[in-house]
């Protein structure tokens, strides 16, 4: 038995939902306020970071049963650095699809992940988790931004799209903008940069997926595909 198959089938909500328990007993009021963005960075960054052991852990696993992809991972695991940046998720993603093809060639990832089940589920998620919480009330106008802003872009063809592509479209440039302030928070890049962002910044289109909201259920979307083509592939 797989010692990484348990976190791998593991989702984040256990994690979310911890940290939004032990918030509940910090008083609701502006002097609480200050503590908003520590939390926040922390439930990010525990994300993040499971999100990039959960990549390395399916690249040991395909590794294992794929002796081709063994020889290139081990040859070229240094470019993929801590496997938290885009390109790094696409070649686990591509090569995962690859494996589960030479098995049953006429698998299409598209149809076989369920982006009509996955999407409402992480939206409903975010938004009933984090409802009438203090970290609702901390950043009500992202949390709503959230609910209104979704469904535009979170777009079933925009994940898991092909054999080549884990993101696209909107969700692409969401990510990417994740992946930017990861390194923000990873590397304490605000310590000597000025925290307020300019304003074209702030008229970019793009500055609505500075939201952190966003940015947990795009990781959660993430592992479930991961999740999913995982389940295919020890079957």
């Amino acid at each position: 038995m797989s010692k990484h198959k348990d976190f791998i089938l593991t989702n984040y909500t256990e994690v979310i939902e911890n940290t939004v328990n032990a918030s509940r007993g910090i008083s609701m009021s502006i002097g609480s306020y200050g503590i908003c963005e520590y939390v926040f960075q922390t439930l990010f960054l525990k994300l993040t970071g499971a999100s990039e052991q959960k990549m390395k852990c399916l690249c040991w696993e395909m590794g294992t049963e794929d002796y081709d992809f063994r020889r290139d991972y081990l040859e070229n695991n240094g470019k993929y650095g801590e496997m938290s940046n885009y390109d790094s998720k696409k070649y686990v993603y591509q090569n995962l699809v690859k494996i589960i093809k030479k098995s049953e060639d006429v698998f299409n990832v598209s149809a076989f992940i369920d982006k009509s089940i996955i999407l409402p589920e992480v939206k409903t998620f975010i938004l009933n988790t984090f409802n009438d919480t203090m970290l609702c009330s901390w950043n009500i106008r992202d949390y709503n931004n959230f609910g209104e802003l979704f469904d535009k872009v979170f777009l079933p063809e925009f994940v898991a799209r092909n054999d080549n592509e884990l993101l696209a479209g909107n969700l692409f440039n969401a990510y990417d903008k994740l992946y930017s302030h990861r390194n923000r928070c990873a590397h304490n890049l605000l310590s000597y940069q000025q925290n307020l962002p300019s304003l074209r910044e702030l008229s970019s289109d793009d500055y609505k997926y500075e939201n952190y909201y966003i940015r947990f259920a795009l990781l959660m979307v993430i592992d479930r595909v991961f999740i999913e083509l995982y389940k295919k592939f020890i079957s």
